[in-house]
């Protein structure tokens, strides 16, 4: 599988501080996946603008996943994903009513644009499988109002906080 460091350096234009920034955000992002009860998958803009490359992908330990297959390393042309495009063109979150479906699963879909200073430098999408979707405990909605908090933070540039220590002995989890 490959691995983001090689996927930017041979796809992207994107420069060492990004890179550490992407790094920094997919050491913490395990903590969103389970908040969402979803799926994340780290989009990458292509150098020639051609589209996206899936520089990394985090399934929840707290739900079902959206993806049956790995998707690290997969293309997406421009177009292809009208979300994303937005999201990184226009730096906002984007929100899709109607969900996608695969494999005849229903997939809720939201696209995330990842900050570093005031530059996009990517597109997280955070994908809900809603098959056997049910009504959520208070606790459940605790859950997905703080995920919703750390997605804004997010496409804010805040989260993670630069200059944390990123380790697994002080990775933030549920």
């Amino acid at each position: 599988m490959p691995v983001l460091t090689d996927l930017v350096r041979l796809h992207t234009y994107l420069d060492e501080a990004a890179l550490d920034r992407l790094h920094g955000l997919l050491a913490d992002w395990q903590i969103l996946a389970d908040l969402s009860f979803a799926d994340l998958v780290l989009w990458l803009p292509d150098r020639t603008r051609a589209g996206f490359w899936a520089g990394g992908q985090m399934r929840p330990t707290t739900g079902p996943t959206a993806y049956v297959e790995d998707v690290v390393g997969t293309f997406v042309p421009a177009g292809g994903h009208a979300m994303l495009d937005t999201a990184y063109g226009e730096g906002r979150l984007v929100r899709d009513a109607d969900p996608e479906w695969r494999a005849e699963v229903p997939v809720r879909v939201e696209a995330i644009p990842v900050r570093s200073g005031d530059s996009v430098i990517g597109v997280v999408t955070r994908d809900t499988n809603l098959l056997g979707v049910r009504t959520p405990s208070r606790l459940e909605l605790a859950y997905l109002r703080t995920a919703d908090d750390l997605t804004r933070m997010i496409a804010a540039g805040e989260f993670p906080p630069p200059g944390q220590r990123r380790d697994n002995a002080d990775s933030p989890r549920v």
